[in-house]
């Protein structure tokens, strides 16, 4: 049994301090799972995330794990967000963030590599900006991911090739230069991950 899974049989049966351990293993992913697809800051995003979580510890289903339910939460608190931030329909699935808000994003880095990327993540629909960074930031892998997004393991393969390429679409499309594009698009997962350890930097 892993760390997770003792933490979560110890919190369903009465113990809090496991809850509260399991909460601040995760606090920072779910902070920079927000990051992104947000101009404020995500703090109260990232409560309300732990409190659904609290409310519905019972009902993660034995087959997943309370990393893939934490992000699956946090997915529909984003959602949540966003449809009554600017009144989106149903379909805010396919919405890319940088339609939402056309600002710039608040992740700021000095490479330029690492400025493209964020921005081209932001510019695709908001469902595959998820499967992506859930992928290259959280290091989840297709079965992962499909138990926070409630879709099959195949779909999430699928749709992992289909924002890869709509990324690079994106990264050629924002790049300055040829060149510019072709160094993001040589590394992707090295920029990635970059990006993730600076955000793990940020306060």
């Amino acid at each position: 049994m892993g760390m997770d899974a003792e933490l979560l049989y110890a919190w369903r049966r009465g113990d809090t301090q496991a809850g509260q351990r399991l909460f601040r293993r995760y606090y920072e992913p779910v902070a920079r799972f927000f990051a992104n697809k947000l101009r404020d800051p995500p703090a109260d995003l990232v409560q309300e995330t732990l409190m659904r979580c609290v409310k519905g510890r019972d009902q993660i289903r034995e087959d997943s794990n309370f990393r893939s339910y934490l992000f699956g939460v946090a997915y529909r608190v984003l959602t949540d967000h966003l449809r009554a931030q600017y009144k989106t329909p149903d379909a805010i699935h396919s919405v890319s963030i940088q339609d939402l808000d056309p600002g710039p994003s608040t992740i700021i880095h000095r490479a330029q590599e690492a400025q493209l990327l964020v921005q081209a993540l932001r510019s695709i629909p908001l469902e595959l900006q998820v499967i992506l960074e859930l992928r290259y930031w959280e290091r989840m892998n297709s079965t992962e991911i499909s138990h926070v997004l409630d879709m099959p393991a195949a779909t999430v393969r699928g749709r992992l090739r289909q924002g890869r390429q709509l990324l690079e679409d994106a990264l050629r499309k924002l790049a300055a230069s040829p060149q510019v594009a072709l160094q993001t698009l040589s590394d992707i997962d090295a920029w990635a991950e970059k990006i993730r350890e600076k955000m793990a930097q940020t306060p």
